[in-house]
C-alpha cells in the first residue's frame, strides 16, 4: 500500500473542473500529493519520487482591510504539464502553470516555479537549469 492523493475538484464557490491525466508507464511515488484543481497532465514515462507535491492552483494574499471570517479566497487556477520521459526527484514542489519539458530530470528537493525546457537537469530553490543533455545535431 503506497499512500498518495490526487484531487481534481475545485473547492469553494468555483465550479469543479479540475482534472488529472496520466499516460502510459507513469509512476507516482509514495506520499505524493497532486492538487489537480487547475489541471495536471503527464506524458508517457513520467516518474515521481517520494513526497512530491504538484499544485495547479494558488491563493492570493488576503487584502489587509478584509476582516470577515467567511470571506472567499481569491484562488488562481493554472495547469501543470509534465511531458514524456521526465524524472522528478523526491520532495520536489511544482507550482501552478509550470511545464516540464520532455527528457528532463528535476533534482530532489527542488521548487519548480517556472517552465523547464526539454533535456534539462534542473534543481534548487527556486529551480534553475543546471545543464542540458540535448542531442547535438551531426
Amino acid at each position: 500500500h503506497d499512500p498518495a492523493i490526487a484531487r481534481g475538484g475545485r473547492g469553494g464557490a468555483a465550479p469543479r473542473l479540475g482534472s488529472f491525466r496520466g499516460r502510459r508507464n507513469c509512476e507516482i511515488g509514495t506520499y505524493n500529493v497532486i492538487w489537480a484543481d487547475g489541471g495536471v497532465e503527464f506524458g508517457d514515462s513520467v516518474h515521481l519520487g517520494a513526497h512530491v507535491t504538484i499544485l495547479s492552483h494558488t491563493a492570493s494574499q488576503v487584502e489587509p482591510n478584509e476582516t470577515r471570517p467567511d470571506a472567499e479566497l481569491n484562488i488562481h487556477f493554472a495547469p501543470v504539464v509534465i511531458e514524456n520521459h521526465v524524472v522528478v526527484g523526491s520532495s520536489v514542489v511544482i507550482a501552478p502553470s509550470v511545464r516540464i519539458g520532455h527528457h528532463s530530470l528535476i533534482a530532489a528537493g527542488a521548487i519548480v516555479t517556472h517552465d523547464v525546457p526539454p533535456y534539462s537537469f534542473a534543481g534548487g530553490m527556486p529551480a534553475r537549469v543546471i545543464r542540458s543533455s540535448a542531442p547535438v545535431p551531426t
